[in-house]
């Protein structure tokens, strides 16, 4: 399978090595690595040709005028030679088995011509899994991806035949550019879905877009585009005309509004409309529930199948291991840790009522002892405790998210 990398890029010289390495460190290596420079101003041009002495496929085309990253993706697109596509951005990386999954499971699945995959969010050194599809469903086709299905960039490999038939990728896309790409590819092809991490997202100051106006315009652009797809679903008049742009207006995350999105409806589809409240209102317990269903599966199926939590910890080198949040799933990766290599040395949690007499439980306060990594089972609100805990150690901080679904 040829696969031509595609890696826009604009002033990315503190990071566009890092991006690169990171295609080049892939268990299967792709047929060429393309980098469009969107006429930078700094040494990015630089740094490309320096890398392109020790990478003989490695391809660097400078664009004559800043167009932005969707031509600038084009542009790869067509200079490619490779059959299958894979989309990079030059802030980011990729896991070093990204291709191998992938490719295997485009070859185990004939019918599909593109896939894509999860991701872990990196922001001030903590690492979130962000899981960007249902884990029970492996086909996605355009009705899935019309509330939010994500199917990033950095994840997709598809069929350049595919981007040739839908004309390319929309340049005119304010925001959300992935939305409308996911929305046009699957009109053509089926989305298989990997649920594995296959790359790593940077959060900086200069990463993406900032402003809420331009996430409207982009929010407005792509409803209207596909405004006849919207319409032909159950409820998807009133959805389209009542709840789009009022609805997301009042939501600070897209992603619960992409949930009452489908409330909205799934609600028309059963023969029962949602009320404008429950339209508006987020039922947060119902998501947890799902998530925390979701983990105990995903952690029950690898115990089926032999396997064990302990390979993850082996596989990153940690032998040392401290377990913040010493409820129900804290005991149990304890317990099914206590007979593997893998030391527990101590619990964190913030309940004075917990105890635990098979190991000592610190406060989050506490000075803490050094271990290899932090695992931290209350995954709804990882981010908020692993910033709490850059205050008082250095240790790698992980999710229980992160260590079952890496398997």
């Amino acid at each position: 399978m040829k696969i031509s990398v595609v890696i826009p890029a604009f002033n990315r010289e503190a990071t566009i090595e890092r991006a690169l390495q990171s295609v080049y460190s892939q268990t299967i290596l792709p047929h060429e690595v393309i980098v469009v420079d969107d006429c930078s101003t700094d040494n990015t041009v630089c740094v490309v040709r320096r890398l392109q002495k020790q990478k003989n496929n490695l391809k660097l085309f400078i664009l004559e005028k800043n167009c932005g990253s969707q031509k600038a993706r084009n542009f790869g697109i067509r200079n490619a030679t490779g059959e299958w596509i894979a989309f990079l951005d030059s802030d980011d990386e990729w896991l070093p088995k990204k291709t191998e999954i992938q490719v295997k499971a485009l070859e185990d699945n004939p019918s599909c011509s593109a896939v894509f995959s999860d991701a872990y969010y990196r922001k001030d050194g903590v690492d979130v899994y962000h899981k960007c599809g249902d884990r029970n469903k492996r086909i996605y086709h355009t009705n899935d991806f019309l509330f939010g299905i994500e199917a990033l960039f950095q994840s997709i490999i598809v069929r350049k035949r595919v981007l040739e038939d839908i004309g390319y990728l929309d340049p005119l896309v304010p925001a959300y550019q992935e939305w409308d790409a996911r929305i046009c590819i699957s009109k053509c092809t089926p989305f298989l879905y990997v649920p594995r991490p296959s790359f790593i997202y940077h959060f900086d100051q200069e990463s993406g877009f900032r402003t809420s106006q331009k996430r409207i315009e982009g929010f407005k652009y792509i409803v209207m585009k596909h405004k006849e797809l919207y319409m032909s679903m159950p409820g998807g008049d009133y959805f389209f005309c009542d709840g789009m742009y009022r609805l997301y207006k009042s939501v600070h995350s897209f992603r619960q509004y992409f949930y009452r999105a489908r409330l909205v409806v799934i609600g028309f589809s059963n023969g029962n409309p949602y009320g404008k409240k429950e339209i508006v209102r987020l039922n947060d317990q119902q998501v947890k529930m799902k998530e925390f269903y979701d983990l105990l599966n995903r952690w029950l199926s690898i115990k089926q199948s032999g396997g064990g939590l302990h390979t993850y910890f082996n596989n990153h080198g940690y032998s040392t291991i401290a377990v913040y949040g010493m409820k129900e799933l804290g005991q149990r990766l304890v317990d099914e840790l206590k007979d593997t290599e893998i030391t527990v040395k101590y619990g964190i949690d913030q309940n004075p009522g917990i105890n635990d007499n098979r190991i000592r439980i610190c406060k989050p306060n506490d000075e803490l002892e050094k271990v290899d990594v932090i695992v931290v089972t209350a995954i709804h609100y990882f981010e908020q405790i692993a910033i709490s805990l850059r205050d008082n150690t250095d240790c790698p901080i992980v999710s229980l998210e992160n260590v079952v679904y890496e398997l």
